[in-house]
């Protein structure tokens, strides 16, 4: 029996490795495309907790997933995680309501979903708050589709920030619906060279963390399947 898995992450660019030659639909009502390679299922949902909502809602609709993950970058809470760890947390709290969702790991680990771009203050005030380990921006809201819809739900995210690491402006260059505008972006930061080594760094980062997510995606996608056969049989 196969097992429908789908993926939920903010930015194609987290998984792009993996996704790679998938084949891509658009689906109804929603400006994401939906990239499928047999049983597997991705959407980029944009940044921020209603695209999260939004996207994955449009996932189930279109695809009907047995299983949803969310995947993507994190930022490190605590200076012992470092770039391109990985994290599968046993739960993922909402910070907006503070309900925590179980996830299907057993892993003592807690990811907290904020409403914002977290700098090193915030970082510790979520720590503190949630006694999590990372923050993302869109895990809680793919576990609060999952359990609409009574969906076994994971999540898997790489470090793409430590704790200490300065954070650039990103928050006014998301739109309504969670679009990054990158050129915009990069032409507001163009001219601020104080900004170049922040930037540089970030970019070596992200592609180091795109690299270990999608080898931990991959590993968790294939643990799933061989668990649920087991359980099938």
């Amino acid at each position: 029996m196969s097992i429908r898995i789908g993926i939920v992450s903010a930015l194609q660019r987290e998984v792009a490795p993996l996704i790679s030659g998938w084949r891509r639909q658009r689906t109804g009502g929603l400006a994401a495309r939906i990239d499928q390679s047999g049983d597997t299922a991705y959407v980029a949902s944009g940044i921020g907790r209603e695209p999260g909502i939004r996207a994955t809602e449009a996932l189930v609709a279109e695809f009907g997933p047995d299983v949803l993950i969310s995947a993507g970058f994190a930022g490190a809470l605590v200076p012992e995680r470092k770039i391109a760890d990985d994290i599968v947390p046993g739960v993922v709290v909402d910070s907006a309501t503070g309900e925590n969702f179980r996830t299907e790991s057993t892993s003592s680990s807690r990811i907290v979903s904020s409403g914002f771009i977290a700098n090193r203050k915030a970082k510790l005030e979520l720590n503190l708050r949630f006694q999590a380990e990372a923050v993302d921006m869109e895990g809680a809201s793919v576990a609060l589709v999952a359990k609409r819809h009574g969906i076994p739900f994971y999540a898997v995210k790489t470090i793409s920030d430590e704790l200490d690491f300065p954070m650039l402006p990103f928050e006014p260059f998301v739109d309504d619906r969670g679009i990054f505008r990158t050129a915009k972006f990069l032409g507001h930061m163009s001219i601020r060279p104080g900004h170049w080594p922040g930037l540089i760094r970030m970019g070596t980062n992200s592609a180091r963390a795109s690299a270990e997510l999608c080898t931990a995606l991959q590993h968790l996608i294939t643990g799933i399947r061989k668990s649920r056969v087991v359980q099938v049989s």
